[in-house]
């Protein structure tokens, strides 16, 4: 049995690090947060092993067990001497390996769901944490994960003492996408989100504050066609702001009209919110990025919905590879923690969080510590 432990920034960076190292036979034996005590800043610390004997001995059992089946048949019945094991090519291997990956994942969390159970039912703490996160909007095998993940730290001697350790693992599977700032390099950007995600009053705060605090050289261009005055809306509000504005309809005008425009500091690209579970919807969206080759696609989100509605939302958006997210209506929200699970199993960034309607005032740069008061308040 080899075992080894491995400091890092935040769980998916161990986990490569331990497959690398180990490979994928490797499991996870504990992890638990630790703090630089020079730099004060928070790392991963993850034990992992690796059954040196079962790898090398279990292919050469499955084997025997196999021939030893062919030969009782064979002897039993003539014709099946003829009978071969089947090969197994890349494909099957790659095959089983995914399935054997499957399963071993299906066991772990099996066993973290029996861990958590018994704490749930024996620790008044973990009880009333539970319970609290459930309040929070989790579902409840996050909210198992991050406990059973807790368990393999101590006992807490009260319930805030469990809530800030448990911030910390929420903390670790948040990752935080740097804002926006100019550069020598023309920037474009891509606004996502369902209708009524507060997409185009971000992409005009955005753009305030490009023009204003970084005095860019800014466009905006709609391509929102669908919604009625929706196009008229935001010309007016660029023109009050005396910001460059145009409207397109087609891939082939965006790709034109970027290319043209190509000197300006930020190209901000506003989209129409239609429903996303229309598959053409989705495909236009496509078009229009691939039209743009976009330095920023951000998908923006309200605060105020169901997990079911967050995971539907980005099982369509998604495919579009957005590469942050902003979370909007922060201030109609009571938890995140229904948006917790999409961003940790996604391993999405967050760039911005924006608090109200005036505009350019109530947008933000995301911040771990905020965030995760946030997805697991007081």
């Amino acid at each position: 049995m080899k075992i080894k432990k491995y400091v890092a920034e935040n769980l998916r960076e161990g986990k490569n690090k331990i497959v690398a190292d180990l490979g994928d036979d490797a499991i996870i034996l504990s992890s638990r947060v630790i703090q630089d005590p020079v730099s004060g800043k928070e790392f991963v610390e993850i034990v992992a092993a690796l059954d040196e004997s079962s790898i090398k001995t279990e292919p050469n059992k499955s084997y025997v067990q196999i021939n030893k089946g062919i030969s009782k048949s064979t002897d039993s019945n003539p014709s099946a001497k003829s009978f071969r094991p089947p090969i197994q090519n890349d494909k099957t291997k790659d095959s089983y390996n995914r399935q054997f990956d499957e399963i071993k994942e299906m066991l772990a969390k099996l066993n973290d769901n029996i861990k958590v159970e018994k704490l749930v039912s024996n620790d008044n703490i973990i009880n009333e944490l539970y319970r609290k996160m459930l309040e929070s909007d989790f579902n409840e095998s996050t909210s198992k994960a991050i406990l059973a993940a807790m368990n393999e730290f101590k006992n807490y001697n009260d319930v805030n003492e469990a809530l800030i350790e448990a911030r910390k693992i929420i903390s670790s599977g948040i990752i935080v996408h740097p804002p926006l700032n100019k550069s020598n390099i023309s920037q474009t950007c891509i606004f996502l989100g369902p209708t009524g995600s507060g997409k185009t009053s971000t992409l005009v705060k955005l753009s305030l504050i490009a023009k204003l605090i970084y005095k860019a050289d800014v466009m905006i261009i709609s391509t929102d066609t669908y919604k009625v005055g929706g196009a008229e809306q935001l010309e007016t509000l660029a023109s009050i702001a005396s910001i460059h504005y145009k409207t397109v309809y087609t891939a082939a005008d965006l790709k034109e009209l970027i290319i043209q425009e190509s000197k300006r500091d930020f190209i901000f690209v506003d989209t129409a919110g239609k429903n996303f579970k229309d598959k053409a919807h989705i495909e236009s969206l496509r078009e229009f990025i691939a039209a743009g080759k976009f330095s920023q696609i951000y998908l923006v989100l309200s605060g105020n919905h169901s997990s079911k509605f967050y995971e539907s939302a980005y099982e369509s958006f998604g495919k579009l590879t957005p590469s942050s997210l902003i979370i909007t209506k922060i201030d109609e929200s009571d938890s995140l923690g229904s948006l917790y699970s999409i961003l940790n199993e996604n391993m999405l960034p967050i760039s911005y969080i924006t608090t109200g309607q005036q505009i350019p005032d109530d947008i933000e740069p995301a911040d771990k510590l905020l965030l995760t008061k946030l997805i697991l308040p007081d």
